[in-house]
Protein backbone atom coordinates (compact mmCIF):
# COMPACT_ATOMS: atom_id res chain seq x y z
CA UNK A 1 0.00 0.00 0.00
CA UNK A 2 1.24 3.62 -0.77
CA UNK A 3 0.89 6.12 2.00
CA UNK A 4 2.42 10.09 2.62
CA UNK A 5 3.87 11.49 4.87
CA UNK A 6 2.79 14.96 5.11
CA UNK A 7 5.07 17.74 6.55
CA UNK A 8 2.65 20.19 8.09
CA UNK A 9 4.20 22.78 10.67
CA UNK A 10 6.86 20.36 11.57
CA UNK A 11 4.83 17.68 12.69
CA UNK A 12 4.63 14.26 10.36
CA UNK A 13 1.26 12.48 9.74
CA UNK A 14 0.68 9.07 8.34
CA UNK A 15 -2.60 9.22 6.01
CA UNK A 16 -4.06 7.34 2.59
CA UNK A 17 -2.80 8.48 -0.76
CA UNK A 18 -5.49 11.56 -1.66
CA UNK A 19 -4.81 14.39 -3.62
CA UNK A 20 -3.19 15.34 -6.62
CA UNK A 21 0.06 14.64 -7.66
CA UNK A 22 2.69 16.69 -8.75
CA UNK A 23 6.62 15.05 -8.85
CA UNK A 24 6.84 14.90 -4.80
CA UNK A 25 4.14 17.04 -3.83
CA UNK A 26 0.60 16.88 -3.10
CA UNK A 27 -2.42 19.48 -3.16
CA UNK A 28 -4.90 18.98 -0.50
CA UNK A 29 -7.21 22.11 0.29
CA UNK A 30 -5.95 24.09 -2.15
CA UNK A 31 -2.67 23.90 -0.49
CA UNK A 32 0.77 22.93 -1.34
CA UNK A 33 2.01 20.07 0.86
CA UNK A 34 5.81 18.47 0.44
CA UNK A 35 5.60 15.01 1.02
CA UNK A 36 7.82 12.09 0.91
CA UNK A 37 6.44 8.42 -0.43
CA UNK A 38 6.61 5.36 1.21
CA UNK A 39 6.15 1.98 0.06
CA UNK A 40 4.57 -0.72 2.44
Amino acid sequence: MWFIYLKFKDMYIQTKLIGFFIDKYIFIDDKLIYCSFKCI
